[in-house]
């Protein structure tokens, strides 16, 4: 059986990466051949240097970019989000290193569970405002999408995935990715960026008529 390839580099704390991810999924819902369709997550980590102790997201962005600016594009992130069934709150969101979340992402892909536990990352990031480099909330939420908890803590703890981490980190910079979320289609057509419906189902189309 033909199958399609979807390979998605993002990062927990991207905005951008959470609506991208949903409006690929509408796109797949509408996508004739789905059910032959793999989705597989990478590692990309937006800011490296922050440290598992939180700090507040607004305050840290509004110091890049200024506060009117931030708080533009929030409403306009915050809209777009609405559209698509996703709740972002901004002003309780943590800013984290997500080194942990991405460990976590890439133990639930060796259960089966990787697409469940992102969204569930996403989530608790965006609209719950929980820190996503605790070892003890991504346990619960491991548990919360089906995985066993005490396993994937155990996993955390010991730093299994790290390498997995790291490759993916390094796989986006031999590849000049510099920003997500970035989709690569059947390894070779991609797309950047939380792009409109219909052009993630043109991606599936070219990408499903070139594996034929």
């Amino acid at each position: 059986m033909t199958t399609l390839t979807i390979d998605i580099w993002s990062d927990v704390m991207c905005p951008f990466c959470y609506l991208g991810d949903s409006v690929l999924a509408e796109a797949l819902e509408e996508f004739e051949h789905r059910d032959q369709v793999t989705v597989t997550y990478h590692s990309y980590q937006l800011m490296p240097e922050l440290s598992v102790e939180p700090v507040d997201m607004q305050q840290l962005l509004a110091g890049r970019y200024g506060p009117e600016q931030l708080a533009a594009q929030h409403e306009h992130l915050a809209a777009r989000g609405k559209e698509h069934g996703l709740e972002y709150n901004f002003e309780t969101s943590l800013a984290v290193n997500t080194r942990k979340a991405h460990e976590l992402s890439h133990f639930a892909t060796s259960k089966g569970k990787g697409h469940e536990t992102m969204l569930r990352l996403f989530k608790a990031h965006f609209t719950e405002g929980l820190n996503v480099a605790d070892v003890d909330t991504l346990a619960r939420l491991a548990g919360e999408v089906g995985l066993d908890e005490a396993e994937a803590r155990a996993s955390l703890e010991r730093a299994e995935f790290a390498d997995a981490v790291d490759t993916d980190i390094v796989a986006a910079q031999q590849m000049g990715i510099t920003g997500v979320p970035f989709f690569v289609f059947a390894g070779k057509y991609a797309l950047s960026g939380a792009q409109p419906k219909e052009m993630f189902a043109q991606a599936l189309n070219t990408a499903w008529g070139e594996t034929q």
